[in-house]
């Protein structure tokens, strides 16, 4: 469609785009669902979270949750995350190669607080 009207000189739509492989089937759709559910969970629970940046890890506590949410969550980090995510679920533990999952994740996952800013916020705590 997109040449049809090239060559009768129209201009494109934007509505008219073409799919590739990638846009059906690559792990980002693929992971969709598993980045939706750690984005969710972040923005609910964030101190379930922590980072390790010298080992280049996420780590996921998932205790707080009950038990159908938390098998729920593990059983779609499982099957859906990427491979290139490394990740490895042990009890209610998921640890996850953090440069990976900042690559699909919308959300900030590290502390962006300065030293100063840090300290204040200590003695700044009700």
């Amino acid at each position: 469609m997109t040449e049809i009207f090239r060559e009768q000189g129209f201009d494109v739509p934007p509505e008219l785009k073409i799919f590739s492989w990638e846009d059906y089937l690559g792990e980002k759709m693929k992971s969709e669902q598993a980045v939706g559910t750690i984005e969710n969970l972040f923005e609910f629970s964030p101190k379930s979270f922590s980072v390790n940046a010298r080992k280049n890890q996420l780590i996921i506590d998932l205790s707080n949750l009950d038990q159908k949410t938390r098998q729920k969550v593990s059983d779609i980090l499982e099957s859906e995350l990427p491979p290139s995510t490394e990740k490895n679920i042990v009890g209610n533990i998921v640890t996850m190669k953090l440069s990976e999952i900042k690559k699909i994740a919308r959300v900030s996952l590290t502390d962006d607080k300065n030293f100063l800013q840090k300290i204040f916020s200590l003695f700044s705590r009700k």
